[in-house]
């Protein structure tokens, strides 16, 4: 099968979008490509090849969701090391590798790699040219645990703040809870007109049997998200 010379595995999923490069004259969406020669790769969906970009005229790479890469450290050519790309600003990195979250200056890293088929990236083109890939919540819920669905909105700081803290709550659950979330640009997505979402974020918590517990849609403090899901955890419904 044919590759596009990209150098990171995309795993392409329900919510999967656009990435998106912001450069000093102007935004990009598409999917990043890796980074090789001190140069950020990057193809946009209007584009027929991929791009190379000096990271001092990049503001920031904002990714649809973190990526599983292969990273080679300019101190270490030799080595390469599994991690996981959260995205880049300020002309770093910031990556979660051997055990912790590292932040690091491109200057420090030789290689980010990954491979994705043209007909991946031709399908998660689509997905994001035509509003995205069919959203089912139903489809999301497991059978047996709480489930969180998190309408996530880029906009508000609070969705990925308390984002976080649902996934954390979650995983402290001991398999009770799981988290999911769904990406929604703006009320004009088709997700949210889909479940008529009037507001962003929101956060749905459903019981074990797959019914809804409750919905904050307006207030959703600590205390409220943590009332929530032990209560959906309990819940016989």
């Amino acid at each position: 099968m044919k590759k596009l010379a990209i150098s990171l595995l995309i795993l392409i999923s329900m919510t999967a979008m656009a990435d998106t490069l912001y450069l000093k004259t102007g935004k990009q969406e598409g999917v990043f490509s890796g980074f090789n020669k001190f140069r950020l790769r990057f193809q946009a969906w209007d584009g027929d090849k991929v791009d190379v970009y000096e990271p001092t005229k990049i503001d920031k790479l904002k990714l649809d969701k973190p990526l599983k890469v292969q990273v080679v450290l300019t101190r270490a050519p030799k080595k390469t090391v599994p991690a996981v790309l959260k995205g880049f600003e300020n002309m770093k990195f910031t990556l979660e590798m051997e055990g912790s979250e590292k932040v690091l200056h491109y200057n420090q890293i030789g290689k980010i790699d990954y491979n994705v088929s043209i007909g991946e990236f031709m399908k998660r083109r689509d997905e994001a040219m035509n509003g995205g890939p069919q959203v089912s919540v139903k489809e999301m819920l497991e059978e047996g645990k709480a489930t969180i669905i998190h309408f996530h909105c880029d906009d508000g700081p609070a969705s990925q703040r308390q984002g976080n803290l649902c996934e954390r709550l979650c995983k402290e659950s001991k398999g009770k809870a799981v988290y999911k979330r769904i990406n929604v640009k703006d009320l004009n997505d088709p997700i949210a007109k889909k479940y008529k979402l009037q507001s962003l974020p929101q956060f749905w918590f459903f019981s074990p049997k797959k019914a809804v517990f409750v919905k904050l849609v307006d207030r959703f403090a600590e205390e409220d998200i943590e009332k929530a899901l032990k209560g959906a955890i309990r819940s016989q419904k």
